[in-house]
C-alpha cells in the first residue's frame, strides 16, 4: 500500500505543478485604461489638420467648420470656460478648441 500511496502522491504533485504552469503561461495580457493609440493623440491628424487650416488655408478652415477663423476664435473665447475639462494624472483632457471643432464639424455634416 505504501508504494501505491506514493505513486498517487507523485501523480497528484505532477498534476498540480503542470496545472500551475499552465495557468501562469496563459495569464491574461495586461490591459491599460488608456489605449496605446490614444496615448499618441498629440501626434494625431486632427491636431495637425486644425493647426494647418487656421494658419495656412483659411478657405479650407471655413469649408470644414462652416465658420470663419475669426468667428471660431470669438466663439471659442465665449464657450471655453464652459467646455474646458481638467487634466488628470491619468491623461490630458481634450482641449476646448478641439471640442468646439469636433462639435461644429458634427453639426455641419452630421458625421
Amino acid at each position: 500500500m505504501d508504494d501505491n500511496v506514493f505513486q498517487v502522491y507523485v501523480a497528484t504533485t505532477l498534476f498540480a505543478t503542470s496545472a500551475v504552469a499552465l495557468i501562469s503561461a496563459t495569464k491574461k495580457r495586461r490591459r491599460y485604461w488608456v489605449k496605446l493609440w490614444m496615448a499618441r493623440k498629440h501626434k494625431s491628424v486632427f491636431n495637425n489638420l486644425l493647426k494647418e487650416m487656421c494658419l495656412e488655408d483659411r478657405q479650407r478652415f471655413y469649408d470644414y467648420h462652416r465658420m470663419s477663423w475669426e468667428n471660431f476664435s470669438e466663439l471659442l473665447q465665449v464657450v471655453s470656460p464652459f467646455i474646458k475639462k481638467q487634466d488628470t494624472k491619468m491623461r490630458k483632457a481634450v482641449s476646448p478648441a478641439q471640442r468646439l471643432s469636433i462639435t461644429l464639424r458634427y453639426l455641419a455634416t452630421g458625421l
